[in-house]
């Protein structure tokens, strides 16, 4: 008998927490070095940023039921940019670089990690 849906969705969280372990560790890691080099208000701002795009990734998913998700993710993310001095969005700009760098690093630990379990190293 095949797998239920629910047993696939348990599988896949189970496969995949080591991945989140990672990107969430590098994620707190680089966000405890922003609030050093850069103070608190960029790393609330930087935050901020990061939990609209989630909101925006999830409107867009669940656009069929609520579109109004997507529409305010992006104001409210653009208002904040907009606010934001030249220097202010250099230090966004870098810290999505970095995290973006760190999530692609956790990725290659977790193809490492899978192809160990496979035999494959």
């Amino acid at each position: 008998m095949p797998p239920t849906l629910d047993e696939l969705r348990a599988s896949a969280a189970e496969k995949l927490g080591p991945l989140r372990a990672d990107v969430r560790r590098f994620g707190e890691l680089l966000g405890e070095e922003l609030r050093t080099d850069a103070g608190t208000e960029a790393f609330d701002c930087v935050e901020s940023l990061r939990r609209l795009a989630i909101s925006y990734r999830r409107g867009l998913a669940a656009s069929q039921e609520d579109p109004a998700l997507v529409r305010h993710a992006l104001k409210q993310a653009f208002a904040l940019l907009e606010q934001a001095s030249t220097t202010e969005l250099e230090t966004i700009t870098k810290a999505f670089a970095v995290l973006f760098d760190l999530v692609n690093a956790a990725e290659a630990r977790q193809r490492q990690r899978r192809l160990s379990v496979a035999g494959e190293t």
